[in-house]
């Protein structure tokens, strides 16, 4: 009885926690969107100087595009079940990270696309 009541909690827990990541990328994500909504239509300097030098720059055709990004460490998560005969467990980590692609044409920000990982 113990163990099944066990295996409910870790369940449950586990489930809280895959939510509380999605609640993280959903408010993430608008801030992003908040962030750089105003600086559609502005110039590449007037970018540089609001979120700083981007990791990389490419151009792709008449487009320039810089790419940003903002790791925030690793994350881990661990599950156990536990039976009377036998312990079995997993765990996987993964990076949280947030990227984001700014488009120029002809030295105004045309477009921006983000990634965020929780």
């Amino acid at each position: 009885m113990k163990v099944k009541n066990l295996s409910i909690m870790c369940v449950f827990f586990f489930s809280m926690i895959s939510g509380c990541r999605q609640l993280q990328v959903s408010q993430r994500q608008h801030e992003l969107d908040a962030r750089m909504s105003p600086l559609m239509g502005k110039t590449t300097e007037d970018v540089v100087l609001t979120l700083g030098a981007p990791q990389s720059v490419a151009t792709v055709g008449g487009l320039e595009v810089y790419k940003y990004y903002q790791s925030y460490g690793s994350r881990t998560q661990a599950a156990v079940a536990p039976n009377p005969y036998l312990v079995t467990g997993n765990a996987r980590s993964w990076e949280a990270y947030d990227t984001i692609n700014v488009y120029f044409k002809n030295g105004v920000m045309v477009k921006w696309d983000g990634y965020v990982q929780r």
